[in-house]
């Protein structure tokens, strides 16, 4: 499967949530993903959406960060073929 990723730095300790829309073009299949200090990982619900669903969806995820405070938003396409889209990822 493929991915991007962005290490963004926040407050450490506190958790926050991440939101992005996704799309696929019927082949591929959208995932979120959040990785912490100590590589603590949080997966959102909707990556285990069958890969073909065509539409935007939403997808969330939370995690309590470690003590450097930085986060890890990783998009990725859990179906390893075809394509993804994300559009809106916010973090609060």
């Amino acid at each position: 499967s493929g991915y991007v990723y962005q290490i963004v730095q926040l407050k450490p300790g506190r958790e926050y949530t991440v939101t992005v829309n996704a799309a696929s073009d019927g082949v591929g299949s959208p995932g979120l993903k959040l990785v912490s200090a100590g590589f603590t990982a949080v997966t959102a619900p909707g990556d285990s959406a069958p890969t073909g669903q065509k539409g935007w969806s939403r997808h969330t995820a939370r995690l309590k960060l470690g003590p450097d405070g930085d986060l890890r938003i990783q998009l990725h396409n859990t179906a390893g073929e075809g394509a993804v889209w994300f559009d809106e990822v916010s973090v609060k």
